[in-house]
């Protein structure tokens, strides 16, 4: 009996979901379904912003929760951001710094009939020099393109990170649970720690940088034989191209790049053949 009424009432709320969805996008307003102590429509909004060049941006903040966040090249400097009227990201100029808040909250959708992702695209134009672009956020994904600024500096957590084609003079990322992938750049010089992490690393220039590491795995693509100074302990393993090396190693070749931790592991890849396969 309890399972009939459990079944009724599930019924009851798919019919009730259904219901509010088709009348909604009927009139042209919500079109995603949620549950949040009830049955809610989700309403979303677009906004776009225009950054006058008399603004001179050399700084660029970012703070971003449950968000899809993109950072590119452009002509003009532009902010879009598509979010739930609920929570509109807060985008303000102060002095030469530009900050953009969004936390938008987590939610399971039931129904979609929309693209109901919050997002933020920043277009920076392509002749501006930037000296620094700070990145905070939880379960959100940052992408960084073709682009150039003296000091990178990120903080994420269950999300992931990708720069692509990124030039810079020095870097710090810190990430906990989540996925970090720099293709294509150069960067003199970086400090990466990584808990629960996962990194790809390809086709990388830099100097001198380093990689402190808890229960994490690092995958280092490159043409080149790469200088490498690896200190791992612990249930750790590393690899050349599929072949086993001492948790201790040290390999002389191109650039500078130490990684130091504890059950992690680090897959070295350097030969064109085993390169194409990921």
């Amino acid at each position: 009996m309890k399972l009939k009424y459990f079944l009724i009432g599930g019924l009851g709320f798919m019919l009730t979901g259904g219901i509010l969805a088709v009348s909604s996008y009927k009139f042209g307003t919500l079109k995603s379904f949620t549950w949040d102590n009830g049955p809610k429509l989700i309403d979303m909004a677009q906004d776009f912003q225009t950054i006058p060049s008399t603004e001179k941006i050399k700084k660029i903040i970012i703070h971003a929760e449950h968000q899809q966040v993109q950072i590119t090249r452009g002509l003009d400097f532009e902010v879009q951001t598509s979010y739930e009227k609920a929570y509109k990201p807060q985008v303000s100029v102060d002095g030469q710094t530009l900050s953009i808040e969004a936390n938008a909250k987590e939610r399971n959708v039931w129904i979609s009939l929309e693209d109901n992702t919050p997002s933020i695209t920043l277009t920076i134009p392509k002749d501006l020099s930037l000296s620094e672009i700070k990145i905070e956020g939880d379960d959100s994904y940052f992408g960084l393109t073709e682009l150039a600024s003296e000091k990178i500096t990120t903080k994420t957590y269950g999300g992931t990170l990708l720069l692509d084609s990124v030039e810079g003079k020095s870097a710090k990322i810190e990430d906990m649970q989540g996925n970090v992938t720099i293709n294509h750049s150069t960067i003199q010089k970086m400090a990466v720690t990584g808990r629960n992490s996962r990194f790809y690393l390809e086709d990388l220039t830099h100097k001198q940088s380093v990689f402190e590491v808890e229960n994490s795995s690092i995958d280092l693509f490159s043409k080149n034989e790469l200088g490498l100074d690896i200190q791992l302990s612990g249930s750790s393993t590393v690899t050349k191209d599929n072949e086993n090396l001492a948790l201790k190693t040290v390999l002389d070749g191109k650039d500078n790049l130490k990684i130091t931790g504890y059950d992690s592991n680090v897959n070295i890849y350097h030969e064109e053949e085993n390169m194409e396969e990921y």
